[in-house]
């Protein structure tokens, strides 16, 4: 006996709708598809410098230069130039800071007074941008490091 694929039931379901007329698609259904082709493929088509992409291109490159704008006039407002309050520090003055602290706060290691004066220090300087530097601004903390550290 051969096995069939499907139940019984559903092979007679098969086979009848498979046995069942096809109607004909409409008259004008090979013209529909066949313009539906053609725009598709026109608009692929399309060179980027007719109105369609122009406007697209356009809007693009305004909204970059505006970007571009803000973000300079921003960069700017926060890094004024000569509104430093303080001046460089030096590893004294991050000495001197730490030892007050641990005076203030005896229950304080010497370690984390150290600590809490480099990041008081460090903040006092702080500017809510990004500041590139460069290898000077290592050199510098590494400079105050080596006179005043632990």
């Amino acid at each position: 006996m051969k096995s069939s694929p499907l139940p019984p039931d559903l092979a007679k379901i098969a086979a009848r709708l498979s046995a069942r007329p096809l109607g004909e698609p409409a008259s004008d259904h090979k013209d529909r598809v066949m313009a539906a082709v053609r725009r598709e493929l026109a608009a692929a088509r399309t060179p980027w410098w007719q109105p369609k992409e122009t406007w697209h291109f356009a809007a693009a490159a305004v909204a970059a230069a505006v970007l571009f704008v803000w973000m300079n006039v921003a960069m700017r407002a926060a890094n004024p130039p000569g509104w430093r309050l303080r001046g460089p520090g030096n590893g004294v003055a991050v000495a001197q800071t730490a030892a007050r602290i641990h005076e203030l706060v005896p229950s304080l290691c010497e370690r984390e007074a150290w600590r809490q004066a480099v990041v008081l220090h460090a903040g006092a300087r702080l500017v809510p941008a990004p500041q590139p530097a460069g290898r000077a601004a290592g050199a510098l903390l590494l400079h105050e490091l080596k006179e005043g550290g632990p």
